[in-house]
């Protein structure tokens, strides 16, 4: 007939005295063997946004994939990628995932960018992530047509100073990697401290001020040595964090005297 859809029936004679079939798990494999990578896709967009949106996710954005994209991506990995790709609100906006791979070996990490219209210079990326403690691998750039507008994936290879746990510090990761790129804060060492001491943006900036202020009252140390130190030993950055709050913070700062005064005690007892 005209039908795009084409039928195979086999039949498959076993040897005399018969076999134990378990006819579920021959058509399991049946169906991975005959379904390509876009049907893994689709698949997985259906699952996690329904029949219709995921569908249109598929065919809008998991179509414009290149092909060497799809070489190197798994299709669970690439329906997160589809949608950060489709989250994107104009070439002002930047999506971001960092995520440790489900076969990576040993500290590896990936860290993603999502663009439209041009794609983040090298050579503005790459300080910022070695500032916040991680350092660059590689680098697999691609970039996806998707109607009018073109969207670029830089995906990194990269590995952090120290190990880290990246469930916990994923948000305030990619928080401040935004609020760096937007100008919003500043770029330097005192952000290795996002990863290792497991702080936001915002915290670190009250211990940069700090570092600041005593570079005005004559402080012989330098602000580089002072970030190396705070990054040597990030339970002290997290205690000094900690007391900072439990003073002057609206919620915390409630607590009493004695709790701050046994923060102190035990902040002097690590020291």
């Amino acid at each position: 007939g005209e039908s795009p859809l084409a039928q195979l029936h086999l039949i498959v004679r076993p040897r005399a005295g018969g076999a134990d079939v378990d006819q579920a798990a021959i058509e399991a494999s049946l169906a991975r063997i005959v379904r390509n990578w876009h049907d893994e896709l689709r698949e997985r967009l259906v699952q996690s946004h329904g029949e219709e949106r995921g569908l249109k996710l598929a065919n809008r954005y998991g179509k414009a994939l290149p092909q060497g994209y799809i070489e190197e991506v798994t299709p669970e990995i690439a329906a997160s990628d589809v949608e950060h790709a489709a989250a994107l609100r104009g070439p002002d906006d930047l999506r971001l995932s960092l995520y440790r791979p489900a076969r990576a070996e040993g500290t590896g990490i990936r860290f993603k960018l999502f663009r439209q219209g041009r794609d983040i210079p090298l050579s503005e990326a790459l300080p910022m992530m070695e500032n916040m403690g991680l350092r660059i691998l590689s680098e697999h750039p691609y970039a996806m047509q998707v109607g009018e507008t073109r969207i670029h994936i830089q995906d990194f290879e990269v590995e952090p100073t120290r190990e880290i746990d990246v469930e916990s510090v994923r948000g305030s990761f990619e928080t401040a990697f935004d609020r760096i790129w937007r100008g919003q804060a500043e770029s330097d060492g005192f952000n290795r401290l996002i990863l290792v001491a497991g702080i936001d943006w915002r915290q670190v900036a009250m211990l940069r001020g700090y570092a600041k202020y005593l570079l005005q009252t004559g402080v012989p140390f330098s602000q580089t040595y002072m970030e190396e130190t705070v990054a040597r030993y990030p339970l002290f950055a997290r205690l000094l964090m900690e007391m900072f709050e439990a003073k002057f913070h609206p919620v915390t700062g409630k607590e009493s005297r004695d709790e701050v005064r046994e923060g102190q005690l035990r902040f002097d007892r690590q020291i």
